[in-house]
């Protein structure tokens, strides 16, 4: 579980970094998206498997509860139900190698934001001069408005 909670942070860390960024090039765009539902993906495994095992201590309270026959019941059951299931909830270590292999690939992700990207805190409010320092090109038109004033 603390390697699944390490990843999920590792993504979590990534994608709240990259919102500081102006991202405008597809590729990075799609990748932070991946990320984002990996993150998510990794956050509802963890929270499935913290479930689980708040329910297992539970059901081991109360099995510690009753008296000496249930106990006995119940660590059977448990016992022929990890031999032949196993623990379905549980994430598999190659699940939890995947959650890593994308969190430690969140670093690359953020060095691409930085290399390629704006920070969001040097945007300006006029439109043309944020389009400019991203390397966007296009035509700026000036409009000016011209006032007739009328004298009495």
């Amino acid at each position: 579980m603390d390697r699944l909670e390490v990843a999920q942070i590792k993504l979590e860390i990534a994608l709240e970094t990259s919102k500081k960024w102006q991202i405008a090039d597809g590729p990075l765009l799609h990748w932070q998206k991946k990320l984002k539902r990996v993150a998510e993906e990794c956050d509802d495994t963890l929270h499935k498997y913290r479930q689980r095992v708040q329910e297992e201590k539970e059901a081991e309270q109360v099995a510690r509860d009753s008296f000496f026959p249930r106990r006995i019941a119940h660590a059977t059951k448990s016992l022929i139900s990890s031999i032949f299931h196993g623990n379905i909830d549980e994430p598999t270590r190659s699940a939890v190698r995947r959650f890593e292999w994308f969190a430690d690939g969140a670093n690359d992700f953020l060095r691409s934001v930085e290399s390629g990207g704006t920070p969001r805190r040097y945007l300006f409010f006029d439109p043309l001069i944020g389009h400019l320092l991203a390397g966007c090109k296009g035509k700026h038109e000036h409009a000016e408005r011209t006032e007739n004033h009328s004298r009495s």
